[in-house]
């Protein structure tokens, strides 16, 4: 009888474990994919936190580095085409039993092939904590079309922002360190214009990043997002 039953598994293979491995859906992903952008006024001023990876085998494909904090916790992943063709975002929960680490975002989409050629410079998602409507002020980098090179956390990161046609933008860390971002050399930025460069030890500590935006020489108000350490 014992060996029939381990037959039967081996038959039917064993399942994932998704409190390591993978984000539990909660709600099916949202998309539109338009011959023109459809962005509304409304978009956030931090629209990507990206890793930095290689190249995966599979695609479209969506790894994060989500920190034990969020175990148990609601979580929101937004993706947006720099043109604005395409946007999208769906509702995850984290595992109850998460430590903190690299885990697997899984993604259903009906333009699969349309995902998997994007390139990465002219793309961008966040994870953030909560659902999509709160537009959460925690958020943690994930790779698009990339395979994370660190377990624990990244090496290197970019934040992307779109400034709403400032001349310049700058990062404040909570140390007072600071970082310019660079404007994106894409002929066409509706959903993102700045790319902030940022070392991984930011992620691995966590910090306040406070996002400041100069035009016409006066500066905006600063936007501050949060990054919890991980794991």
């Amino acid at each position: 009888m014992y060996v029939r039953a381990i037959i039967i598994l081996l038959l039917m293979g064993f399942p994932r474990s998704a409190s390591s491995e993978e984000l539990i859906r909660a709600t099916p992903l949202t998309e539109t994919l338009g011959v023109r952008a459809e962005i509304s006024g409304a978009r956030n001023v931090v629209v990507g936190f990206l890793s930095v990876g290689e190249t995966p085998e599979e695609k479209p494909y969506i790894e994060a580095h989500v920190p034990k904090s969020w175990e148990g916790s609601s979580v929101c992943l937004t993706l947006v085409s720099q043109d604005g063709r395409y946007e999208a975002f769906a509702e995850y929960s984290v595992p109850s039993s998460w430590a903190g680490g690299q885990i697997n975002v899984p993604l259903q989409s009906s333009h699969n092939d349309y995902l998997s050629e994007t390139k990465r410079a002219n793309f961008a998602g966040i994870l953030s904590q909560g659902s999509c409507d709160e537009r959460a002020a925690n958020i943690a980098p994930l790779g698009w079309n990339e395979r994370l090179q660190s377990k624990d956390f990244p090496s290197d990161v970019q934040l992307l922002i779109n400034s709403r046609a400032a001349d310049e933008v700058y990062l404040i860390f909570d140390n007072s360190d600071d970082v310019d971002c660079e404007k994106t050399e894409s002929a066409v930025h509706l959903a993102f214009d700045f790319v902030c460069e940022i070392s991984g030890e930011v992620i691995t500590s966590g910090d306040v990043i406070e996002v400041n935006r100069i035009r016409n020489g006066r500066k905006d108000r600063p936007h501050e997002v949060r990054v919890p350490a991980i794991p």
